[in-house]
């Protein structure tokens, strides 16, 4: 879910683990095709253990797609790197 808190994008994750990671827009390291998103907190998780997503990016291709990359961390490394790649239908 995406929505504005103040003048910051936030991005929270309600993940079927039950747990809530919350990540705020990364101004600097985003650019007008690409939204970096970094961890901020969350709910119902600890951080420095528990399995969560940390980071995520939004990046809108030159063809009208998007591509949703998603960093889960354990125990406070990355675990797992998820790739969603979405386009449109008769593009």
């Amino acid at each position: 879910m995406f929505h504005l808190d103040g003048p910051d994008l936030v991005l929270t994750h309600y993940c079927a683990e039950g747990n809530q990671p919350s990540m705020r827009l990364n101004r600097s390291g985003s650019s007008d095709n690409t939204l970096k998103f970094d961890f901020a907190g969350g709910t119902n998780l600890d951080s420095a253990f528990d399995h969560h997503i940390h980071s995520s990016e939004a990046v809108f291709t030159e063809d009208g797609g998007l591509e949703s990359i998603w960093r889960a961390y354990a125990r406070g490394q990355q675990s797992k790197v998820m790739k969603f790649i979405l386009h449109r239908e008769g593009r």
